[in-house]
Formats: structure tokens, C-alpha cells, sequence
């Protein structure tokens, strides 16, 4: 159900409110996290490392909506329908490695190795081999099952987002893949400026479990809010010219 056009509004489409489905998806995906918190004890590295997996998983949506968005339909509107995916990849590849560098050098806490377990001190190969040692323990192993447990979640929530919004209520027919490719960027940076904030706030309090909830319960309101945004968000007709 789509709201009336107020009688100056560009031409174009208004989008109605997300659909009460993919919204419910969301918000039970982003309750594995804090379940992970309150429950089995995850910490700051975990939930940051889950929500940089998230970020894999909005790039991938992504490239899937610009080539939806594309309506690709003979073999040569399918190597252009591919030019932006790939233009993507390259700079939001590189945008999602930056970001998980400052997961690993600000979050990893114990994992990350001191100048005294290399020889000679500082040895970067020896490093890595420390760090890698640290993240294959038991342990980790096993808090690596679990977020990968949280990470399927949320890809089936973004799964359900694309199918139901996007190709399902014809969102894919009002945008280019122009403005899909710099779209995620938006959403990316509130959430994770808000977590890469908080997330240091966190760990010098010392308030791990109740800390890391709140983070999650902000996470959860700034994803909706964006979610319902993006469904609600006035969009032009896409005409492609020939």
C-alpha cells in the first residue's frame, strides 16, 4: 500500500513504510548479538567483529540491487549492468579492510601480541603468527562458532529485506545503480562511527556486559530507524537513456 502524492510533488514514487516482516527480521537478528552479550559472555572484539561481518553482507545486497536495478536482459546490458558492481567492490572492499584493521588494533585487546612474545622484538611476521595462534584456541574457536551463528542471522534478515522490499515491491524499478553504489555508505557510517565510539567507551569503563548491551540497544534503534528510512525515502523514477 503506497500513500497518496501530495499535488506538488515531483514526479516520482513515494515508497510506503517498510513492511512489518523484514522490519521484525531485523530487530531479531540484532537480538542474537545481545543475546551472545547477556548470555555467553561475548565481548567488545566479538560484537564489532560481528558487525564488521555485516558489513560483508550489506555489500553483498548490494551488488545483487545494482544489478536488479540494472533489468539486465541481453548479453550486452549484462557487462554493462556489471560495470558499477565491480567499481563497487573496489572501493567498498577497500573501505571494509580499513574498517576491519581498526576492529583488530582497537578491540583484539589480548589477542594482539607485545614486542615481547617476537624475536627480535616488533617482528611483524612473527607477530601475525602470534595473533593467529591466539584467535585458533579453543576458546576463540568456539566464540568464532557462535558469532558465525549471529552472522547467519543477519544475512537471512538482509536476505529477507531484498527479496521482500526490494525485488518484491518493485523498489529495484525506481533507482539506478549509480545511486545504489554509494548508498550503503550512509547507513555504514551511523551505525559504526556510533560503535567505534562507544565501543572504546566500553572498554575503559570496565562495564563490559551492561556496557556492550547498550551499544547492541543503539545498534538495534539507529538500524530500524535507517531500515524504515530507506523503505520511506522519496525515490525519482529511474529512466535510462539511451
Amino acid at each position: 500500500m503506497r500513500a497518496a502524492l501530495p499535488p506538488d510533488h515531483p514526479r516520482g514514487e513515494w515508497i510506503a513504510p517498510a513492511p512489518l516482516l523484514s522490519t521484525l527480521a531485523l530487530i531479531a537478528a540484532n537480538l542474537i548479538p545481545l543475546y551472545g552479550v547477556l548470555i555467553l559472555g561475548w565481548n567488545v572484539f566479538a560484537i564489532m567483529c560481528l558487525y564488521w561481518l555485516e558489513n560483508l553482507t550489506i555489500g553483498f545486497f548490494n551488488i545483487l540491487r545494482m544489478v536488479a536495478a540494472a533489468q539486465p536482459r541481453s548479453g550486452v546490458e549484462w557487462r554493462r549492468a556489471l560495470v558499477h558492481p565491480a567499481l563497487f567492490m573496489v572501493h567498498y572492499g577497500m573501505a571494509c579492510l580499513i574498517y576491519g584493521l581498526f576492529v583488530v588494533f582497537l578491540f583484539a585487546g589480548d589477542l594482539m601480541p607485545g614486542p615481547e612474545d617476537t624475536d627480535p622484538p616488533g617482528d611483524a611476521g612473527q607477530a601475525l603468527l602470534v595473533f593467529a595462534g591466539r584467535l585458533f584456541t579453543p576458546s576463540s574457536c568456539y566464540l568464532g562458532v557462535q558469532i558465525l551463528k549471529g552472522f547467519s542471522g543477519l544475512v537471512l534478515s538482509h536476505g529477507i529485506s531484498f527479496v521482500v522490499n526490494f525485488i518484491g515491491r518493485g523498489e529495484f524499478r525506481r533507482v539506478s545503480p549509480g545511486e545504489l553504489e554509494w548508498r550503503p555508505y550512509g547507513r555504514v557510517l551511523v551505525l559504526h562511527v556510533a560503535l567505534l565510539v562507544g565501543g572504546p567507551i566500553v572498554m575503559i569503563t570496565g562495564a563490559y556486559a551492561m556496557g556492550v548491551a547498550v551499544l547492541v540497544l543503539v545498534k538495534i534503534g539507529l538500524d530500524v530507524r535507517l531500515h524504515w528510512n530507506e523503505r520511506t525515502r522519496f525515490i525519482r523514477k529511474h529512466e535510462p537513456t539511451e
